[in-house]
């Protein structure tokens, strides 16, 4: 499935936070973002947080802006993603031409990514999510886990890592929606009804 909003490749995130000296791989800084997202729909304030993790001194400027743009770019091209009505949304991952233990130890490193996300956007898990939620949320906790070395990166590991992604990527748009919902009910009852 391609999205209308294709995010930047995965290799170009990875230059952009090693320039930037962020101490994250591309998918776990994508999926970092979608956790945050989830929480805050602000862009700027998602990318403050990311650039609170840097290093980077600002020695190298032209670079440096072009890796924040890269950044920014992948903020506003996931929060598109999430908008979309055709479910456009897609993980940030190395393409199917590398291995799939590269492959698996990133769907891992996305999950541990997405739920710092939520915790950092002061998301209390057992509080604040419904019983399937909390269901989604530990087993993106059990695949944050994966063991990438035991995969014999035959037929089958590559079905089941497929499956495994989709499976990842509806959980995402499944917390998305219902935090959204549960946001929008908040604001709604703290309104006070009008007569007119």
């Amino acid at each position: 499935m391609s999205s209308d909003y294709p995010l930047p490749s995965y290799l170009t995130i990875e230059e952009a936070l090693q320039i930037l000296q962020i101490p994250l791989t591309a998918g776990e800084c994508h999926g970092l973002i979608c956790g945050l997202y989830c929480t805050n729909s602000d862009c700027d304030a998602i990318l403050a947080t990311l650039y609170a993790q840097s290093d980077q001194e600002d020695n190298n400027e032209p670079l440096i802006h072009t890796s924040q743009n890269d950044l920014k770019e992948l903020c506003q091209m996931t929060a598109h993603q999430f908008a979309d009505a055709n479910f456009g949304f897609q993980l940030l991952m190395p393409n199917d031409e590398q291995n799939l233990a590269e492959r698996s130890a990133a769907i891992g490193l996305w999950c541990q990514g997405f739920i710092s996300g939520l915790g950092e956007g002061n998301i209390n898990i057992g509080q604040d999510f419904k019983a399937e939620l909390q269901e989604l949320i530990a087993d993106l906790t059990e695949i944050s886990k994966i063991d990438s070395n035991s995969l014999n990166n035959d037929e089958e590991d590559e079905v089941n890592f497929t499956e495994l992604v989709e499976y990842v990527r509806v959980a995402a748009l499944t917390i998305h929606a219902d935090l959204l919902l549960e946001n929008k009910n908040v604001v709604q009852e703290l309104q006070p009804d009008t007569l007119h």
